[in-house]
């Protein structure tokens, strides 16, 4: 599936509203996925990706696997930022028919505030803070565990410098959704839908964990309409 490819919106999706809400609605599509610890690779024909590895003490070949921590309110953060991106300007961007400096790319990459995206998530803006530290650009961190440092950042959310300010200080950075991690994901999907299947026949009890997380995120989407309507 393309990554532009526009996905049938929730009935709460007014997409006449500036942003890019196919991206939006595609986060929406993915949501069961949201919630795993790791995610199966695939090649482009759809053929498990192998890897070599060590499976009780023997070395043979296992499907390579990508690890992800995120939480509801990591989904509701990148959900917006989705929302805020111009798909259209970054798309001539990458056709090179519009340069990277041009005022109208430079909205593409669009900064939106923490407090909006808290506003708007019906979440804390410390809560906002820990999901772009989690879920943007990997970094390395002072704090150290054992003899290394700890690394943060998985990569789900680009990150690009905005510059400075008439003082010289740093300004925030622009934000928008990883079209890699977001494909994976996609790539994913049909796989994901069959192995619950086959766990719904056999009452696993990882369907338990994966039914919370949704409810959880049901109520925080719950949450963010009911605000938008007091602020209308």
């Amino acid at each position: 599936m393309d990554i532009e490819t526009p996905l049938t919106p929730p009935p709460f999706v007014e997409q006449h509203k500036v942003g890019n809400f196919f991206l939006y609605n595609k986060i929406d599509a993915l949501l069961p996925l949201f919630g795993l610890k790791e995610i199966p690779l695939f090649t482009t024909d759809g053929k498990p990706s192998l890897v070599w590895g060590t499976v009780d003490g023997e070395e043979k070949l296992v499907q390579e696997t990508r690890p992800i921590e995120l939480n509801s309110s990591d989904f509701l953060v990148m959900r917006c930022i989705a929302k805020h991106e111009n798909a259209n300007i970054l798309r001539l961007i990458k056709k090179g028919m519009l340069k990277e400096d041009h005022p109208a790319a430079i909205r593409a990459w669009m900064w939106v505030s923490e407090e909006e995206i808290a506003r708007e998530c019906g979440i804390s803006r410390s809560t906002v803070a820990r999901s772009l530290e989690s879920s943007g650009e990997s970094k390395l961190v002072g704090k150290k565990v054992g003899t290394e440092q700890r690394q943060v950042g998985q990569g789900f959310i680009d990150s690009r410098n905005r510059g400075h300010d008439r003082n010289g200080h740093p300004l925030s950075k622009y934000k928008r959704i990883n079209r890699d991690f977001l494909r994976t994901m996609e790539d994913y999907l049909p796989h994901y839908m069959e192995e619950v299947e086959k766990a719904k026949r056999k009452k696993s009890p990882d369907l338990e964990v994966m039914d919370e997380y949704k409810q959880e995120i049901d109520r925080l989407l719950a949450q963010e309409m009911l605000e938008e309507q007091r602020a209308a």
